[in-house]
Formats: C-alpha cells, structure tokens, sequence
C-alpha cells in the first residue's frame, strides 16, 4: 500500500507542479477514508517540502461514495434531492422498510421474493433487494416488463416502492449515491 500511495503522490504532484493542471481537475479514488486521509496528507507534505503550492481542497479525493456525493451537492439543483437530504446506513435503511412493511406488502406476488410479511428479517430481505438493485443501476421500467419472469417485475416494484420512501423522507441510501451519480451524468449539460 505505501507504494501505491508514493505513486499516487508523485503522480499528482507531477501534474500540478510539472503539466501545470488545476487542482480543481484532479480526482483520487481511494477504497477507504483512512487513506484518502493519508493521502492529502503526503500530497500537502511533499508540496510544502518541495515548495509547490497545491490546492488539495480544490482536489476530489476520497472515497467513490465520498467523492459522488460531493459532486452531487455541488450539483445537486439538477438532481431530485432537496437540500439537507441524508444518506441512510444499513440499520437505518432496514429501519425504515421495517417501519413501512405494510406498504411492501401492498406489493402483488412479493412472496416470490420476500418470506415472511413482517419483521427484522423481512426488512432485511427488502434492504438486501433494494440494495442489489440499486448497485447494478439496473433498469426498473425494463424489469417491470418482462412478461415471462415472476420474480423481475416484482424486484423493480419493491424498488420502487423503496425509492419512493426515500425521496418522501429526503434521503439516500449507499448504493443510491451511484445511480444518482449515474442519472447526473446523463445530463450532458451539467459537467
């Protein structure tokens, strides 16, 4: 790991100092904070020692989720979400579904998918669905369509009755951020 950080440090700084790219251009996707953190600061280190002014705060370097969700603020007018939003972890996500169960279970066939109609364990079956649906950015209106399958449609429909209990409670979930990162980027005007 030391030496890929060395070489991500090298390699910033060779483009700020040496090509002359704006920090604000520069984007370092790490797998953890606790090295993003190491990160920045072997970058701002190494630049004062050299004497090369670098910007790290103009730079994006975190996390993938970190990082979206700070391109999502600061795009976030051209998104659905309202100011102040949240990002739900997995107990509150399980939380939340728990809360509403009798809205999942409005849901036609959901027993295809889920057992049980109530409790911690459908919830978690729910959050575990909603969750895999949302990382593969999968095409709700697709899955909602497909005639000779049982199971689909009923994914995208217990999806998007979760999405909807999150744009109501103005918040997002961890595989969330990706879509919606995803949807922002289609807007060819915006970035």
């Amino acid at each position: 790991m030391l030496f890929a950080l060395k070489t991500l440090v090298d390699r910033v700084l060779h483009l700020v100092a040496d090509l002359q790219v704006p920090s604000s251009a520069i984007m370092v996707a790490t797998f953890t904070e606790k090295a993003a953190k190491e990160l920045i600061s072997r970058i701002s280190s190494l630049a004062h020692s050299l004497n090369v002014t670098v910007d790290v705060s103009d730079m994006y370097i975190g996390t993938l989720h970190s990082i979206f969700l700070n391109i999502l603020e600061e795009y976030r007018s051209h998104t659905t979400l309202a100011r102040n939003y949240r990002v739900l972890d997995d107990f509150e996500k399980q939380y939340l579904i728990f809360q509403n169960a009798e809205r999942f279970n409005k849901i036609e066939n959901l027993s295809v998918l889920v057992k049980g109609h109530f409790g911690w364990s459908f919830a978690k079956d729910i959050a575990s669905l909603v969750s895999r649906a949302g990382e593969e950015n999968l095409d709700l209106e697709k899955l909602s369509s497909c005639s000779d399958c049982a199971t689909l449609p009923v994914l995208a429909e217990i999806t998007k009755e979760y999405r909807t209990l999150l744009a109501e409670n103005n918040a997002l979930d961890f595989s969330l951020i990706q879509t919606k990162m995803w949807e922002l980027l289609k807007i060819e005007s915006v970035l």
